[in-house]
């Protein structure tokens, strides 16, 4: 093969996500089959696209967090162990990840994908404590304590949210606390570009934006009961041409309740079946709302505030 088509090709896996050195097909993303224990691509397109192989991991994975841009993943095994795994190159990587024990309440990425944060049940204690990882390596461990949820990591990884009901905290790896919002009954959050917290008040079924700053920064209303919410599982942000708008992920509703940029109004995007998350994948402005297993996966274009969807087998 010549050079100048060499290059043509390289464009075009850049352009379309094609998966590794093979050049196999587009991919949008990757997502953790919990049936067959595996991490899977979604071959082609939205909208026409596919649930294909899963990855040669060695054994079967008993649970993943999967970071679809970088294509990376934390994953327990069925042994009781945990995985870094990682098909950036040509090959499918793995290394056990010693520092992490115990089964995970729940992990998540920073949006740069750089960062996992861990929150795991600490065997026998009672309580949970979490810890980062990056690059394989695990590092940072805060205690906190029984009945305390992981709802998200920050922008770079360095800070988590984390809540224990009618209180919502940002904590570091050092254990530095800050407070974000108390008297409530915190559900879903996220951390938007500029730093502040966007999070769900599942008591009052409302959504609130604080602002960027210290412990108890200013909280203003974006969604209220009256805006029809039913029991939001995940919250979101994504980047359009007006600027960040949030995306409320309503699993009991089967929707989405889309806050637009500068809160210029609200959008109900209704879906076939009901998401549990909002997670990037790898096409650029694409999200995964589901997994296998819970209906056909939903893709949303969150710029578009349109959802396509992929058949499960």
């Amino acid at each position: 093969m010549s050079g100048a088509k060499r290059l043509a090709l390289a464009g075009l896996a850049a352009a379309y996500g094609w998966a590794g050195a093979g050049l196999e097909g587009p991919v949008t993303g990757y997502v953790f089959d919990a049936r067959q224990g595996m991490i899977r691509a979604i071959e082609g397109l939205p909208g026409g696209a596919r649930l294909g192989m899963g990855l040669a991991v060695g054994e079967r994975l008993r649970g993943c967090a999967v970071e679809s841009v970088g294509r990376r993943a934390v994953c327990g095994t069925e042994a009781g162990g945990w995985l870094w795994v990682d098909w950036a190159g040509e090959t499918v990587r793995t290394r056990e990840l010693a520092g992490l024990t115990g089964a995970a309440e729940r992990a998540a990425w920073s949006a740069d994908g750089v960062w996992a944060v861990v929150h795991l049940e600490a065997a026998g204690e009672g309580g949970r404590r979490l810890r980062w990882v990056r690059e394989g390596e695990v590092t940072g461990m805060v205690e906190t304590g029984p009945g305390w949820r992981l709802l998200a990591a920050g922008p770079d990884g360095g800070r988590a949210l984390v809540t224990n009901g009618p209180e919502l905290w940002r904590v570091d790896a050092e254990g530095v606390w800050e407070w974000v919002a108390r008297g409530m009954e915190i559900g879903a959050a996220a951390v938007a570009e500029d730093g502040g917290v966007d999070y769900e008040d599942r008591g009052a079924e409302e959504m609130w934006k604080a602002a960027s700053g210290g412990p108890g920064a200013a909280a203003v209303r974006v969604l209220r009961e009256a805006d029809g919410v039913e029991g939001p599982v995940a919250l979101g942000a994504c980047r359009t041409e007006e600027g960040e708008q949030v995306v409320l992920v309503d699993g009991a509703g089967a929707r989405l309740a889309i806050v637009r940029a500068g809160g210029r109004g609200t959008e109900t995007v209704g879906l076939w079946a009901r998401p549990s998350g909002m997670a990037p994948l790898h096409r650029e402005g694409w999200y995964l709302l589901n997994e296998p297993g819970q209906g056909p996966l939903l893709l949303l274009n969150c710029a578009g505030r349109a959802v396509s969807f992929v058949p499960v087998d």
